[in-house]
């Protein structure tokens, strides 16, 4: 019986371990075949990393200039486990643009982040999206039209609007707003309160499938339907954007899963 008891314990380690090292882990790491086979395939295993950013993992993220998609990795920087990006040139704030992560549909998708949002004046349109783009190349040309081309593909997205300026072009002013069909009366969006100036834990839930997103954040859970996986792989982007300078976007962790369907 001991022995039996013991084998059993040794098989459910060896079951367990890999999810559960990547989730429990330090800085930049993932689990799970992310690069796909051998002819570029998604991936039917779960995939998990997690960056808590004692370092910038440039294996995993690419620090890019808005518009320009220029290199921007000189500007953000690390205080003492958390990455710091300000908005320090008018219309050139610092992004963070993840490599290429394959995945199929009716898989299922889950973010999770704390971060810190901090607005200068009435013009901040911050954002983190998951984007769908067909290659695992992870550079990003700095031709301006591959900014419309290569990040515009919005499968999931969140706007952090405290934006004053033409109110009637935007769903709030001073709102976190989850662009996915609103059950209650199909507009396009949800509106929901807005947390500035204060770090919060937020999730997102997304159904590759089916389109069905969750975000929680604060206590509040918000539930939609979003698009629906259009492409081989996603990518996550994150900013701190608006008009003019200061604002600010501070990032103690970021976790992504993605577990494949039945």
């Amino acid at each position: 019986m001991v022995k039996a008891s013991l084998v059993f314990l040794i098989v459910a380690m060896l079951l367990f371990l890999p999810a559960c090292s990547c989730i429990f882990s330090c800085n930049g790491v993932e689990n799970g075949d992310n690069n796909g086979g051998s002819n570029g395939s998604p991936v039917d295993e779960e995939y998990a990393y997690r960056d808590e950013f004692d370092s910038l993992d440039t294996d995993f993220w690419s620090f890019l200039q808005w518009v320009t998609l220029q290199d921007a990795q000189d500007l953000v920087m690390l205080r003492e486990g958390e990455l710091f990006v300000q908005a320090t040139v008018v219309d050139r704030v610092p992004f963070l643009l993840s490599k290429p992560i394959p995945v199929q549909s009716g898989a299922i998708v889950t973010i999770e982040r704390r971060v810190r949002l901090t607005y200068s004046n009435q013009y901040f349109d911050g954002g983190m999206s998951i984007l769908g783009v067909d290659s695992d190349k992870v550079s990003v040309s700095p031709d301006p039209s591959a900014w419309n081309a290569d990040i515009r593909n919005h499968l999931v997205r969140i706007n952090y609007l405290y934006f004053f300026y033409e109110p009637d072009n935007k769903p709030a002013t001073d709102g976190f707003v989850l662009w996915a069909e609103d059950p209650a009366d199909g507009t396009p969006y949800i509106v929901s309160s807005s947390v500035f100036d204060e770090w919060f834990v937020e999730r997102i839930t997304w159904n590759t499938g089916t389109g069905l997103v969750v975000y929680e954040y604060n206590g509040i859970t918000i539930t939609g339907t979003a698009k629906t996986l259009d492409s081989d792989y996603i990518r996550i982007m994150m900013h701190g954007y608006g008009w003019f300078t200061g604002h600010i976007m501070e990032l103690d962790y970021f976790e992504i899963t993605i577990t494949p369907a039945d």
